[in-house]
């Protein structure tokens, strides 16, 4: 009686075996059918307490339920019997508006072009400094007469995304450039002293011959003088322009 208990045992795991290939060729649907009918225990549950496995109120796998929700996706691990959740939710609010101001220094009253584009699902746009109409993309002409900062906002309907912005920056360069002796007479072979402030440019250089001093501002004492000499600063604006000033000194 006990080998045939055994044969069976021995058919059984056979049969368990010739299961488990299929399962795991075909986990999803075969898994699928027997959670939407209740059967997952009812089926290995007779079978391990039939093979001694386990007394019968145990269960041998316990299955979490396997539907999906938004934003995740169910993975079933066929060996250890535990379902692993990935999760997978594009984000879009990384994808920042692009927005240029062109040229970014200009004169006073100058005209500049403003281009910007969304990139994240925006369906409107609010503008700052100027107006967007509403489009997500597209080019306006600006003309500062100070310093202005510009901004678009993208604004999307989206559930749980949140809106976007961009900003850039005009300059509006207008140099001041000041040039001035202390004394702007002086008796041949005597010198002077010169100053100079210029605000709005990258560099300036004082000359005179083959004399020179660079400094977008400085104090110097000219060289000896013995006839009337012209000193001319040449300062260069951050718009690749060029300021000149010059002072002459006359000789008494």
């Amino acid at each position: 009686m006990e080998s045939v208990q055994k044969q069976l045992k021995v058919l059984v795991l056979l049969l368990v075996l010739i299961f488990g290939i299929t399962v795991f060729e075909h986990s999803e649907p075969v898994l699928s059918f027997l959670e939407s009918r209740n059967l997952t225990a009812a089926v290995f549950d007779p079978l391990a307490s039939f093979l001694g496995l386990q007394s019968s109120d145990e269960k041998v796998v316990e299955y979490k339920s396997l539907n999906q929700t938004a934003g995740e996706e169910n993975t079933f691990n066929i060996l250890g019997g535990t379902p692993t959740t990935e999760k997978h939710q594009a984000s879009i609010t990384e994808n920042v508006p692009i927005l240029l101001c062109l040229p970014s220094d200009v004169r006073e009253g100058e005209e500049a072009i403003i281009m910007w584009s969304c990139r994240d699902g925006a369906n409107t746009t609010e503008g700052g400094g100027f107006d967007t109409e509403g489009q997500t993309s597209g080019t306006v002409r600006v003309s500062p007469v100070v310093d202005t900062q510009y901004r678009v906002d993208c604004i999307n309907d989206i559930p749980g995304i949140s809106n976007t912005a961009a900003s850039c920056f005009i300059n509006v360069s207008e140099p001041t450039i000041a040039l001035l002796a202390t004394p702007s007479s002086v008796i041949s072979g005597e010198t002077t002293s010169i100053s100079w402030r210029a605000f709005g440019v990258k560099s300036c250089m004082l000359t005179s011959g083959g004399y020179s001093r660079s400094g977008t501002q400085g104090d110097v004492v000219s060289p000896t003088l013995t006839q009337n000499t012209t000193f001319k600063l040449t300062c260069e604006t951050s718009l690749g322009e060029t300021e000149e000033r010059e002072l002459e000194i006359t000789i008494i």
